[in-house]
């Protein structure tokens, strides 16, 4: 047992990273005992993705310095923008910081000399090459990107764990009514993104604006969906899945190719689905 949330998982070979929400990052191989692996400057209990270069260098990616991972929607609608992507030397426990400010880094990836970023909450993917500067490779998504992970055919599966609403941007510009619905309002019914709807009839946009004769509208605001996408190398899209507005299937959070289906965990759903897919092989 892990005692909390497990909030990212990054395998090798022989070597796995663990994070669990308020423990940090654990490390396992065959034979020996966990063994946590100590960095300063690192959030324990935001620790959103991670992917292993080789055996002892580990790029992690750190949602927020302010709130743990499972408080995402809290840290969206205060606009905390301290997320961050780090370097470690798991044998010293060295760390450096590659890239900070970031709105929630929620997904990582690495593709030769690029390392791919996903920052949430401005809906984009950013890529690290060396020492330089930062440079967009998707933007204006319309929906909110998560964890990455290689497609063993060349390329990269994205999981968009929520999709954007006009609705909720709006609420993020109006900067009195958010910090009042943050302190009086309970998270699960803010106007916010969700991984799922339909739990309740105390959430956002109810009744005749989303229903009618007990059938959702077609042109209802989504407030959750399962989406998943296909990008090439340099993390542009080929194609796309999607579970409907009504479906079953929202909160696509993780995801893993193995034999030549798509495995994706729908958190919102609490759902494990197969992608078979011709060109995943």
């Amino acid at each position: 047992p892990m005692d909390g949330l497990v909030t990212s998982i990054a395998a090798l070979d022989e070597n796995l990273a663990i994070a669990v929400e308020g423990r940090g990052i654990l490390l396992e191989s065959p034979g020996t005992a966990s063994r946590p692996l100590k960095v300063e400057g690192i959030n324990p209990s935001c620790v959103t993705a991670m992917v292993f270069a080789d055996p002892t260098t580990l790029f992690v990616a750190v949602g927020s310095d302010r709130h743990a991972a499972s408080e995402w929607k809290r840290d969206l609608m205060t606009k905390s923008a301290s997320g961050s992507v780090w370097r470690i030397d798991t044998r010293s426990g060295r760390a450096e910081r590659l890239l900070g400010g970031l709105e929630f880094a929620a997904g990582l990836a690495l593709s030769g000399e690029d390392i791919f970023v996903a920052e949430a909450w401005r809906h984009r993917v950013l890529a690290l090459a060396g020492g330089s500067q930062p440079r967009v490779a998707l933007a204006a998504l319309p929906a909110y990107p998560g964890r990455m992970t290689q497609s063993a055919s060349g390329g990269f599966w994205l999981a968009m764990f929520a999709p954007r609403n006009p609705l909720v941007e709006f609420v993020l510009k109006e900067d009195e009514y958010r910090r009042r619905m943050v302190d009086t309002i309970d998270p699960a019914y803010w106007i916010a993104p969700a991984l799922a709807t339909g739990k309740s009839f105390l959430e956002p946009i109810q009744g005749g604006a989303r229903k009618k004769l007990n059938m959702l509208k077609p042109w209802s605001p989504a407030w959750s969906t399962g989406l998943v996408v296909r990008c090439d190398d340099r993390m542009a899209m080929l194609r796309s899945y999607q579970s409907r507005a009504d479906g079953d299937v929202h909160g696509v959070t993780s995801l893993c190719e193995t034999g030549g289906r798509l495995i994706a965990g729908a958190k919102g759903s609490g759902k494990i689905v197969a992608i078979d897919d011709e060109t995943a092989a």
